[in-house]
């Protein structure tokens, strides 16, 4: 992994910033086939910059943007990141690139987009909805919502991958002899309303974002038809009710989470604690951050809950990157075997 710039120490000390991921293990010996590491994904609502002391982006910024190197993950779905923020987080974050509009179509207001790592994944194209009656229109609000509500979505291409199954390729009939690449993936972002009013919203918006995705992924732009699918977001309820049964029972998406074994997870369950460290009710709102997948198989998810000391100065004390811990989750397709170590914070 290449060295990157640390935070600052008053900041970010090493001993409560998550270790860097491990490097991805060596290729199989001659004559075998080599396998790509998984690809990792991973979601942040990195909190609007309006808070001050040990919240305020000035305190905070430096070590979101550490986490979320640190994590290792290839790209990642944020929420509520304006442009100032966005600019620093690429600015401590060399590598990473950046994808999508705010929520009224252009660049001032929070944006829920995508940061990727193009050293391991190229953008092949992407666009974005509204989740609205009118979702090709920029900013449009119906269903009740206070505010536009949207996905950010991106076709990529795993380069890994592709080294290691450009040989499977084949032609697909159905298709006009289009050939299938097994290294394109769809990853989508959203950002759902947060109210308990908002229910009937949430769900008209999961029933969009499973249409609008399915059909994105077997559109004659996707070089295999019905690629992978990754959506990642804040989804402002737990994981017990009627949305994330959607999501999974109705539309076909396997919560990360929720993989069964080998799968591993390792860190809280909760994601939002509001900047307490404690995500669980009732200080908390439990897990409503989700990865939810369909074409990969999960091997590991974990919770990242690393924060800083600081000793002094005006945001003395303990220091969150966010009010939400990222998460994050590592898919493989199935000839990706190779396994890497998701790193979680110490407490």
């Amino acid at each position: 992994m290449t060295a990157q710039p640390e935070a600052s120490a008053a900041a970010a000390p090493a001993t409560s910033a998550v270790p860097a991921a491990a490097a991805a293990p060596a290729a199989a010996a001659s004559g075998a086939p080599t396998s790509a590491p998984p690809l990792r994904v991973a979601t942040a609502n990195v909190r609007i910059p309006v808070d001050e002391g040990t919240a305020s982006w000035a305190a905070r910024g430096e070590l979101l943007a550490r986490v979320l190197r640190e994590s290792g993950a290839h790209v990642i779905g944020v929420q509520e990141l304006r442009s100032g923020p966005a600019l620093d987080l690429l600015s401590w974050m060399p590598g990473t690139a950046w994808f999508g509009r705010d929520r009224h179509g252009g660049h001032d207001d929070e944006h829920v987009g995508l940061l990727y790592r193009s050293e391991r994944v190229e953008l092949l194209d992407g666009g974005d909805f509204w989740l609205s009656d009118t979702p090709d229109a920029p900013g449009s609000i119906t269903w009740g919502n206070l505010y536009p509500r949207m996905v950010t979505w991106a076709r990529f291409r795993d380069s890994l991958a592709a080294g290691d199954s450009g040989a499977d390729r084949s032609a697909d009939g159905n298709r006009g002899g289009a050939t299938r690449d097994p290294a394109e993936f769809l990853v989508a972002v959203t950002h759902l309303p947060y109210r308990a009013e908002d229910e009937p919203a949430r769900l008209r918006s999961a029933q969009l974002i499973g249409e609008r995705l399915s059909a994105i992924a077997a559109s004659p732009a996707a070089a295999a038809a019905g690629i992978p699918i990754v959506l990642l977001g804040d989804m402002n309820v737990q994981p017990d009710g009627a949305v994330h049964a959607a999501l999974t029972s109705e539309i076909g998406f396997e919560d990360a989470r929720l993989a069964p074994a080998p799968a591993t997870h390792a860190g809280p369950d909760g994601t939002f604690h509001g900047f307490t460290g404690d995500a669980e009710p009732p200080t908390g709102e439990g897990r409503i951050d989700w990865i939810l997948q369909r074409g990969f198989t999960v091997t590991a998810t974990a919770t990242l809950d690393a924060h800083a000391e600081a000793d002094s100065g005006p945001a003395a004390g303990t220091i969150w990157p966010s009010d939400h811990f990222p998460v994050a989750a590592d898919l493989i397709r199935s000839r990706c075997t190779a396994a890497v170590a998701l790193p979680v914070g110490r407490r």
